[in-house]
């Protein structure tokens, strides 16, 4: 799985392709991949818009593009002109810039998922435009590239890490997920995700099912569960803790898969969940688009994340004051997690954009974990867990508390057809 960004102006020398959101920017820019020999011949399948920022109209075309078995995520930027709707052509000058966009291509990819990951910090004009709000779009690295250039040869770039397999931790997580603070988790995000559905029987998708705890809770609602999970491990523990629920079993289908490459068809389930895995992985974007387009009219989103807002706060309620000074003052979007893995985090306002990119309407989203993240190997007695579960519960969708919550619970609907 990879991820290019190209810019119509580099590619075309023209300024619009499109003003609307089912264009046909998919059908052009598969035939010009080969034209072009950018190298990334194939088929193509438009995911979104993400849609222009604050003050500008810089419009993102998500594209999927199929290399063989592989796929690959294209980020197209334009400058759009809603004057402008016929398809574009390429001019012959732009030919020549091809080679020297892609040339930069590789590089300019590992500096957009470090910065946006919080890997790379850079110094001097593009880390000040960074502190001061700047998204690191193509656009932003185009302006900023003499300097990134430089800069990147004195820098480390770690690099974000892919989906891990839990199995590797599976111990770590049972045990996490059966004290206060996993129990929390839990119980917060399925009383929401249950309250949107309703009475209904509905028809959910679990992606990162890990070892079944949210398919159970859906079954036991009555739901017709189908979970996914790519580590096997992980998806034998969860078939393990289903056949020994019988009167649930029938109701639950498990299968080992992957978020990028998802085997159901369009607008298929009623509600589509993903709790703690999009944190893993170096990008919400492409993750977000997968997820939303298996959402049926009438049907809801459900994204649990780490919390950017709330980053060094649970390191300052421990008294890791150096740490959490550090992410503060950087506004530090990814820091290693309890199960020794690196997290990254996204705002709230973020995930909302993305909904809405995607053809959904954002519901109020939830702070989660917001007076015991702290608290390591926290097993309280019954009575004091449900105090601790109603609190956090008042605390969820009401500001400002819910900023301070580790995790995000951010939830989207599909306008149900007339």
């Amino acid at each position: 799985m990879g991820e290019r960004i190209f810019a119509l102006n580099d590619l075309t020398g023209v300024r619009s392709v499109c003003g609307c959101l089912s264009c046909r920017l998919g059908a052009v820019f598969a035939d010009h991949l080969t034209a072009l020999r950018t190298g990334f011949p194939g088929s193509v399948s438009v995911l979104g818009h993400r849609g222009p920022s604050p003050g500008t109209t810089a419009v993102a075309h998500l594209l999927a593009v199929r290399l063989g078995e592989e796929l690959a995520d294209v980020v197209v930027w334009e400058e759009m002109r809603p004057d402008q709707l016929a398809a574009w052509l390429p001019q012959p000058e732009a030919r020549a810039r091809v080679a020297q966009l892609a040339g930069r291509i590789p590089r300019l990819v590992r500096l957009r998922q470090a910065i946006r990951s919080g890997t790379l910090r850079p110094s001097g004009a593009a880390g000040s435009a960074l502190a001061a709000g700047r998204y690191p779009s193509f656009r932003f690295l185009v302006e900023h590239w003499p300097e990134l250039e430089k800069e990147s040869t004195r820098m480390t770039i770690i690099p974000s890490p892919t989906s891990p397999d839990f199995a590797t931790v599976g111990g770590a997580y049972a045990d996490y997920s059966s004290g206060g603070r996993g129990r929390l988790r839990h119980d917060i995000t399925a009383r929401r995700v249950l309250a949107e559905l309703g009475n209904r029987t509905a028809r959910v998708l679990d992606v990162g099912c890990g070892d079944g705890e949210m398919v159970l809770r859906l079954a036991a609602a009555g739901h017709e569960v189908t979970g996914v999970e790519k580590s096997a491990g992980m998806l034998a523990t969860a078939a393990e803790r289903v056949a020994a629920v019988p009167e649930l079993a029938k109701r639950v289908t498990l299968a080992e898969g992957d978020i990028y490459s998802l085997p159901f068809d369009d607008v298929s389930f009623d509600a589509v969940c993903c709790h703690g895995v999009v944190m893993y992985l170096p990008d919400s974007v492409a993750p977000a688009a997968h997820l939303a387009r298996l959402v049926a009219p009438g049907g809801v989103l459900s994204i649990l994340t780490k919390n950017q807002l709330a980053v060094g706060v649970r390191e300052a309620l421990r008294g890791q004051y150096a740490s959490a000074q550090e992410q503060i003052e950087t506004s530090q979007a990814a820091s290693q997690g309890n199960l020794g893995i690196t997290t990254r985090g996204d705002t709230p306002a973020h995930l909302d954009e993305l909904a809405r990119a995607n053809g959904l309407t954002p519901l109020p989203w939830q702070g989660v974990r917001i007076f015991h993240d702290h608290r390591d190997g926290w097993k309280p007695e019954e009575d004091e867990y449900q105090a601790a579960l109603a609190a956090e519960w008042a605390a969820s969708t009401r500001s400002p508390y819910r900023e301070l919550g580790r995790l995000v619970h951010a939830l989207a609907r599909r306008e149900a057809v007339a």
